[in-house]
């Protein structure tokens, strides 16, 4: 289920908890997704298992890789593990740093 609507850039950067749509599962918290294409993307990540997955619901503010219309309805994004990204995150470091 998608959150109630785009956060505000403020509430990207001071992390706000979002409201969900009634009977909705999972804490929603807004932030700034990992810039894409070169353009910032506002967030909501609903924690939906709170071992693994999650879902970021992204809006960008200009191109995007993903298929949707940018900035106006977001693009779901369902992640199995945060591990995951540290993981792609000190692999692509430690590859700059070579």
């Amino acid at each position: 289920m998608k959150p109630t609507r785009c956060p505000t850039g403020e509430e990207c950067t001071t992390n706000a908890l979002i409201e969900q749509p009634d009977g909705a599962y999972g804490r929603a918290v807004a932030c700034w997704y990992p810039q894409m294409g070169g353009y910032t993307s506002k967030c909501v990540v609903i924690v939906e298992d709170p071992d693994t997955c999650f879902s970021a619901w992204i809006w960008s503010d200009g191109e995007f890789p993903f298929d949707g219309d940018s900035g106006i309805d977001p693009v779901r994004l369902h992640h199995c593990s945060p591990d995951q990204f540290v993981t792609f995150g000190e692999l692509v470091r430690e590859l700059q740093e070579r």
